[in-house]
């Protein structure tokens, strides 16, 4: 059995959180130099997953299986464009998900719907950008 000392309880307990709390407020202001970006299969609960595929020259982005109702997530530098395909059973949707917002906003939100895709800055105001076209089948 292991005892642990004032010493020891001291670093855990006071040092550890004032280094954790040191290391966070050292990005304080860089967040204008990113944004989160949120892609949501809003698609009905009995849909097969779709798969979303986003690139950029820096950065790729692959998700095989996202189901009716769940997001995906990932932050990313905010001047990067990405493209991006999005592909449900026999369709395929394109996009890219830094298109310029005069908002200031910190954060995009995508959502995946049966008549296309939308786009919101707050989550709340979504503005069609594109609906489903037909992938080549061999």
């Amino acid at each position: 059995m292991a005892f642990y000392g004032i010493n020891d309880l001291f670093l855990v307990y006071l040092v550890l959180p004032l280094c954790l709390i040191r290391y966070s407020t050292a990005f304080i202001g860089q967040g204008d130099r990113f944004t989160v970006i949120h892609v949501f299969n809003a698609l009905p609960s009995n849909s097969m997953p779709i798969s979303l595929s986003c690139n950029s020259k820096d950065i790729s982005v692959n998700v095989n299986m996202l189901q009716a109702h769940e997001e995906y997530v990932w932050t990313m530098e905010r001047e990067v464009l990405m493209s991006c395909v999005a592909q449900w059973d026999d369709k395929s949707i394109a996009f890219k998900t830094s298109e310029p917002s005069n908002t200031g906003c910190d954060e995009s939100f995508w959502s995946v719907l049966l008549d296309g895709i939308y786009r919101s800055w707050d989550g709340k105001k979504w503005i069609g950008l594109a609906v489903w076209g037909t992938k080549n089948k061999p």
